[in-house]
Protein backbone atom coordinates (compact mmCIF):
# COMPACT_ATOMS: atom_id res chain seq x y z
CA UNK A 1 0.00 0.00 0.00
CA UNK A 2 2.85 2.35 0.85
CA UNK A 3 4.49 1.77 -2.52
CA UNK A 4 1.18 2.35 -4.31
CA UNK A 5 0.73 5.73 -2.58
CA UNK A 6 4.31 6.64 -3.41
CA UNK A 7 3.76 5.86 -7.09
CA UNK A 8 0.49 7.80 -7.04
CA UNK A 9 2.26 10.81 -5.51
CA UNK A 10 4.96 10.67 -8.18
CA UNK A 11 2.37 10.52 -10.97
CA UNK A 12 0.51 13.51 -9.52
CA UNK A 13 3.74 15.51 -9.23
CA UNK A 14 4.70 14.67 -12.80
CA UNK A 15 1.27 15.85 -13.96
CA UNK A 16 1.56 19.13 -12.05
CA UNK A 17 5.06 19.71 -13.40
CA UNK A 18 4.07 19.08 -17.01
CA UNK A 19 0.86 21.11 -16.70
CA UNK A 20 2.74 24.16 -15.48
CA UNK A 21 5.58 23.92 -17.98
CA UNK A 22 4.09 26.61 -20.22
CA UNK A 23 3.74 28.96 -17.26
CA UNK A 24 7.35 28.37 -16.27
CA UNK A 25 8.47 29.25 -19.78
CA UNK A 26 6.39 32.44 -19.81
CA UNK A 27 7.72 33.36 -16.36
CA UNK A 28 11.30 32.94 -17.58
CA UNK A 29 10.70 34.91 -20.77
CA UNK A 30 9.02 37.74 -18.86
CA UNK A 31 11.86 37.94 -16.35
CA UNK A 32 14.47 37.99 -19.13
CA UNK A 33 12.61 40.81 -20.92
CA UNK A 34 12.30 42.80 -17.69
CA UNK A 35 15.96 42.31 -16.80
CA UNK A 36 17.19 43.23 -20.28
CA UNK A 37 15.01 46.35 -20.40
CA UNK A 38 16.24 47.41 -16.95
CA UNK A 39 19.87 47.02 -18.03
CA UNK A 40 19.23 49.03 -21.21
CA UNK A 41 17.31 51.66 -19.20
CA UNK A 42 20.32 52.21 -16.94
CA UNK A 43 22.76 52.53 -19.85
CA UNK A 44 20.83 55.03 -21.99
CA UNK A 45 20.87 58.82 -21.65
CA UNK A 46 17.94 59.85 -23.86
CA UNK A 47 14.61 60.51 -22.10
CA UNK A 48 12.53 59.13 -24.97
CA UNK A 49 14.54 55.90 -25.10
CA UNK A 50 14.22 55.56 -21.31
CA UNK A 51 10.45 55.82 -21.63
CA UNK A 52 10.47 53.12 -24.31
CA UNK A 53 12.56 50.81 -22.10
CA UNK A 54 10.21 51.40 -19.15
CA UNK A 55 7.25 50.40 -21.32
CA UNK A 56 9.08 47.28 -22.48
CA UNK A 57 10.07 46.49 -18.90
CA UNK A 58 6.51 46.83 -17.64
CA UNK A 59 5.38 44.51 -20.43
CA UNK A 60 8.00 41.97 -19.34
CA UNK A 61 6.88 42.27 -15.72
CA UNK A 62 3.25 41.72 -16.66
CA UNK A 63 4.25 38.59 -18.58
CA UNK A 64 6.24 37.40 -15.56
CA UNK A 65 3.37 38.12 -13.16
CA UNK A 66 1.02 36.05 -15.29
CA UNK A 67 3.42 33.11 -14.90
CA UNK A 68 3.64 33.24 -11.11
CA UNK A 69 1.20 30.33 -10.53
CA UNK A 70 3.73 28.10 -12.27
CA UNK A 71 5.84 28.30 -9.10
CA UNK A 72 3.78 25.30 -7.95
CA UNK A 73 5.16 23.40 -10.93
CA UNK A 74 8.71 24.37 -9.99
CA UNK A 75 8.06 23.21 -6.42
CA UNK A 76 6.65 19.92 -7.74
CA UNK A 77 9.76 19.39 -9.88
CA UNK A 78 12.00 20.04 -6.87
CA UNK A 79 9.97 17.60 -4.78
CA UNK A 80 10.26 14.99 -7.54
CA UNK A 81 14.02 15.45 -7.52
CA UNK A 82 14.25 14.90 -3.77
CA UNK A 83 11.96 11.87 -3.96
CA UNK A 84 14.17 10.38 -6.67
CA UNK A 85 17.28 10.97 -4.55
CA UNK A 86 15.61 9.28 -1.58
CA UNK A 87 14.56 6.35 -3.77
CA UNK A 88 18.13 5.91 -5.03
CA UNK A 89 19.48 5.92 -1.46
CA UNK A 90 16.93 3.31 -0.36
CA UNK A 91 17.76 1.16 -3.36
CA UNK A 92 21.46 1.39 -2.50
CA UNK A 93 20.79 0.43 1.15
CA UNK A 94 18.80 -2.64 0.11
CA UNK A 95 21.76 -3.87 -1.95
CA UNK A 96 24.07 -3.52 1.04
CA UNK A 97 21.61 -5.40 3.27
CA UNK A 98 21.46 -8.27 0.79
CA UNK A 99 25.27 -8.38 0.57
CA UNK A 100 25.48 -8.48 4.36
CA UNK A 101 22.98 -11.34 4.53
CA UNK A 102 24.87 -13.28 1.87
CA UNK A 103 28.17 -12.79 3.68
CA UNK A 104 26.59 -13.81 6.98
CA UNK A 105 25.27 -17.03 5.42
CA UNK A 106 28.70 -17.94 4.07
CA UNK A 107 30.24 -17.63 7.53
Amino acid sequence: MKKFLFILLVLILIGVTLASLGGVISLAIGLVIAYYSFRRFIRTDSLFVKIVWVIIGLTGLSIAISGIPSVFGIAAAILLYYLYQDYQERKHCVKHDKEFEDNWKTL
